[in-house]
């Protein structure tokens, strides 16, 4: 295994030492014996346009895991794999890394798998849900560990603050409830009987849930996605909750409240703005929203442009820049969500200077772990559950082999 991670290292050093416009993403975790680790993952695009990602290195955290010492483990890191230079983005689902004050210039933008799960747990943070979700983990125990009971009633356990586990929980109760009241009465089980209060909470929970898992949905089901549908699946998602406000869903409306607060800014973030720009499933969502948006957005894009040509502000360059733009907006929007976004840029050679931003800016992903551990949450647990089975001694070569 020692020579197989050594030589697996040498080849993905030689690619990532080719590589340009680099983002890095940062995951920080704990095993089982509450240990913490900081797992950091490459991403660029190819000169083929394909989208690579590679595990680089597995770190034990030791003493308190402070943004500061999470920011001092990732300059290690990308000193050892001579990267520090190339480095635009850190994609992380640790809090407060915008507060590390960073001296080199990277920047720190958070994982949307990991800010879906802190909405879900603000969202969530009183006492009626609190008092609903304890019951609920108490029917699946009380099934789980009673399976003579009734081989009909499948339940799934949930003892973590996410989201989705959660969601699968409460909906394999919400639908199967005639079958858990049955037996509920026929072994005069009372204490965790859900009450028709209890019962109107639950399907107002899975209802508004529902909207947050077939939004995520679309992001894919494996590998890494580009932040680019970030903005529209953000739209889609507070249109889909804003449906259930009208319905008197308070669920909805805490979720609600709490997105907007969260991504409810993104729009003036430039990362999101102008990757969103360049991907040709989206652009017309920023550049053509009849707003004044869309001239700003393009107007930044004429100058990046513009200095990637090393040119100045004569009229011969900015009309070669609008005549670009101009074109590339009115491309159709491609609506197949099975073709890869890259695929346009690799074959228009008439965009080339275009296609130098997309470079930069489609390679931004929008999660810290890849998008299986999100989704699937069987998946996510069995990836899980190896892990932490690894000594430490072995972690790094082993995920960075897996």
């Amino acid at each position: 295994l020692l020579n197989m991670h050594e030589e697996i290292r040498v080849k993905v050093q030689q690619e990532v030492s080719r590589a340009k416009d680099l983002v890095l993403s940062a995951e920080v975790w704990s095993s089982s014996d509450e240990a913490s680790y900081l797992t950091v993952t490459c991403h660029f695009i190819s000169l083929e346009w394909e989208l690579k990602s590679y595990m680089l290195e597995t770190v034990h955290l030791i003493g308190d895991h402070t943004p500061e010492n999470v920011h001092q483990q990732l300059r290690i890191i990308s000193n050892e794999w001579e990267i520090m230079e190339k480095v635009q983005v850190v994609v992380t689902n640790k809090d407060g890394m915008k507060r590390a004050k960073p001296e080199v210039r990277w920047t720190y933008m958070p994982c949307f798998g990991e800010t879906l799960n802190k909405v879900f747990r603000e969202a969530m943070n009183n006492s009626d849900w609190r008092d609903l979700l304890k019951k609920c983990r108490r029917i699946a125990a009380f099934f789980q560990q009673k399976t003579s009971i009734s081989r009909n009633i499948q339940l799934t356990q949930s003892t973590g603050v996410d989201w989705l586990p959660v969601l699968t929980m409460l909906s394999n109760i919400y639908d199967q409830w005639p079958s858990i009241f049955k037996e509920f009465m026929a072994k005069r089980v009372e204490n965790i009987c859900l009450n028709e209060k209890e019962r109107d909470m639950l399907n107002r929970a899975v209802n508004a849930l529902n909207v947050i898992r077939d939004t995520v949905e679309k992001m894919g089901y494996s590998g890494y996605s580009s932040i680019s549908n970030i903005i529209p699946l953000r739209d889609e998602l507070q249109k889909g909750l804003g449906k259930l406000v009208q319905a008197k869903n308070n669920v909805a409306q805490r979720l609600s409240e709490r997105c907007d607060h969260h991504i409810g800014g993104i729009r003036q973030n430039h990362w999101f703005t102008h990757s969103t720009a360049l991907d040709p499933q989206f652009k017309s969502i920023v550049l053509q929203n009849g707003e004044d948006e869309g001239e700003t957005i393009k107007a930044q894009l004429k100058d990046k442009m513009r200095n990637n040509r090393g040119g100045g502000h004569g009229g011969e360059m900015s009309f070669f820049e609008d005549q670009i733009l101009h074109k590339y907006t009115a491309e159709p929007d491609w609506m197949l969500k099975s073709q890869n976004p890259l695929q346009f840029w690799a074959t228009k050679e008439e965009y080339k200077q275009l296609s130098k931003l997309a470079h930069k800016y489609l390679t931004v992903v929008s999660t810290a772990v890849p998008l299986e551990r999100i989704t699937q949450p069987e998946k996510s647990q069995l990836f899980l559950n190896r892990r932490n089975c690894l000594e430490l001694e072995n972690i790094s070569m082993m995920l960075f082999l897996n």
